[in-house]
């Protein structure tokens, strides 16, 4: 198999060693947001918030099946009704 480039013409390995070659990796760790390697709190956060609201969404769950009689209740119905208003 053949690499194709964008255009559609047949590119040779030499020729895409040597395109790779050409670039520079300190543009790619540019474009990135730089190479600091610092701690990115951004993500933290979002791991955070991801973590509480998956908490509070468990309880809500639980809540719901207990309501609805437990096990011997309609357990798969609320759980696509919860996956339903999920989705919108």
């Amino acid at each position: 198999v053949t690499p194709v480039d964008v255009h559609g013409n047949r590119a040779n390995s030499v020729a895409l060693s040597e395109a790779a070659d050409a670039s520079d990796a300190s543009d790619a760790i540019k474009v990135r947001g730089g190479g600091s390697g610092g701690i990115d709190f951004g993500l933290l956060a979002y791991f955070a918030l991801w973590y509480v609201g998956n908490y509070y969404y468990n309880i809500t769950n639980k809540l719901a099946l207990k309501a609805a009689g437990g096990k011997t209740g309609f357990p798969m119905t609320i759980s696509s009704l919860q996956l339903g208003v999920g989705c919108i």
